[in-house]
This record gives C-alpha cells, sequence and structure tokens, in this order.
C-alpha cells in the first residue's frame, strides 16, 4: 500500500563497543546516526570515556517521523536514562513527540487501545485534492495561530483555578497546532490529522457543556475554536 508520507526516517541506537551496553537513542534521517556534530554534551563526554569507542546501529527504517518518534520514546524507557537512576542512556530527554498517531494506542491498556482503534477504524473522511488540501491547512493554521494568540494572552487576566475548560482549550490548541504541522511535512497521516480535529471538536463539546463557570470570555474563544473545527470537519465529511 502507497501513501504520501515521508517516511525517510529511522531510529537508531550508539553501544559502547567494549560491552555492547547501548547509551543513546536517536531518530533521524539521512546520516544522522554517524553525526557527531550538535550532539549534548552529555553525549560528548560519554563518547571521550569510552576505551574501544561506540558503533552504530539502525533499529528500523522507513519510518514517518511520528512513527519514529514513537519507538524512539519507547526504547528510551526500554532502555532508561542514567541520568534518573533507571537506565544507561544519556539521552537528555525521553524522545518521541505528544502522540498524534492511532498507533501510540499500543503504549495504552489493552480495553482502551481496542476501543480508541475501533473508533479510529469506524470513521472515514474525504481525501482532498493537493491544491485543496493546502489551502485548507493553511487557511486552518492562519485561524488557529490567531485563536492561541488572543487565548494565552488573555491566560494572564483570568481569575480563579485552573479549570476542565481551560486545560481543554490548551490541549486542543496544542494537537490542532502539532497534527497540522506534522501534515504539512507529510509526517503524519491524512486520517489521523482529521481524525485529531475530530477529538479535539468532541473535547471542547463536551467541556463547553460543564463550563457555565468559566469567563464569557474564556467560554467565546472556546466555542470560535469549536466552530473552527466544525467547519473544517464539514468539508472533510463531504460525500
Amino acid at each position: 500500500m502507497t501513501d504520501d508520507l515521508d517516511r525517510s526516517f529511522y531510529v537508531y541506537l550508539h553501544r559502547d563497543k567494549a560491552t555492547g551496553t547501548p547509551f543513546y537513542v536517536g531518530k533521524g534521517k539521512g546520516d544522522r546516526a554517524n553525526q557527531e556534530q550538535g550532539r549534548s554534551s552529555e553525549w560528548q563526554a560519554k563518547v571521550d570515556s569510552l576505551p574501544m569507542g561506540y558503533s552504530v546501529e539502525i533499529v528500523q527504517r522507513d519510518f514517518t517521523e511520528v512513527e519514529a518518534w514513537n519507538l524512539e520514546w519507547s526504547l528510551v524507557h526500554q532502555y532508561g536514562k542514567s541520568s534518573d537512576g533507571t537506565g544507561t542512556l544519556v539521552n537528555v530527554f525521553d524522545g518521541g513527540e505528544a502522540g498524534l498517531s492511532v498507533s501510540m494506542a499500543s503504549t495504552l491498556p489493552e480495553p482502551i487501545a481496542r476501543a480508541w482503534e475501533e473508533d479510529y477504524e469506524s470513521r472515514s473522511y474525504r481525501v482532498p485534492s493537493a491544491e485543496e488540501e493546502m489551502q485548507l491547512l493553511a487557511a486552518l493554521e492562519k485561524r488557529i495561530k490567531d485563536i492561541a494568540h488572543r487565548w494565552y494572552a488573555s491566560k494572564g487576566e483570568l481569575d480563579g483555578e485552573l479549570t476542565d475548560l481551560r486545560m481543554s482549550l490548551d490541549q486542543v490548541l496544542d494537537d490542532v497546532t502539532d497534527a497540522t504541522r506534522h501534515r504539512r511535512r507529510r509526517a503524519l497521516a491524512w486520517k489521523d490529522f482529521a481524525y485529531a480535529l475530530d477529538e479535539g471538536l468532541e473535547d471542547l463539546d463536551s467541556t463547553l457543556e460543564e463550563a457555565n463557570q468559566d469567563s464569557p470570555s474564556l467560554i467565546a474563544i472556546a466555542v470560535e475554536l469549536r466552530q473552527v473545527l466544525r467547519e473544517k470537519l464539514a468539508r472533510l465529511r463531504q460525500a
């Protein structure tokens, strides 16, 4: 099966040649696995301490960027980091990025993952032409940036505790922004992109039903974001 995703990414390990112990997990493309430029000070210190140097192991190729992030995250947690005493890796971060692909369902408890996958499979979206998709993504990105700018500018003026609507608005803005960016880079399948919008819309619908205690300005921003998602999804669901 072919698709339009960029599958030029891979995940790699750096191992101590003397012991075979992995000390770094990374994702990249091209010759990144063999490059020593742009490495962290922790990585450089580790390499300088190895009497026999290190070897490079390509774990898996032909990944999208999101798939590579997912495996990178899994391997960091499998081997553990030396900085927190859980393992041997000098990775500064845990790897990966906020999951947008349904492949992340594999990290959830089985009943939840199964329900998520069944819901995902039950949905279908119209695939637009390349020109229409470019226009849709550009328009969505512009609207989301405008809403996010106004939301973040107003957050400091809001009093009270962190409410469900505030948390929902933060999460949906982040998820839609990430989904749009990943789709532009062909790191996310079209259905995963549309599904991310659907999930954001459902989240806002549910939270707005209980948002009578929130400020009118906050509710107005959330309603505007919900309308933007409804408009885009209406186009994607057209026959």
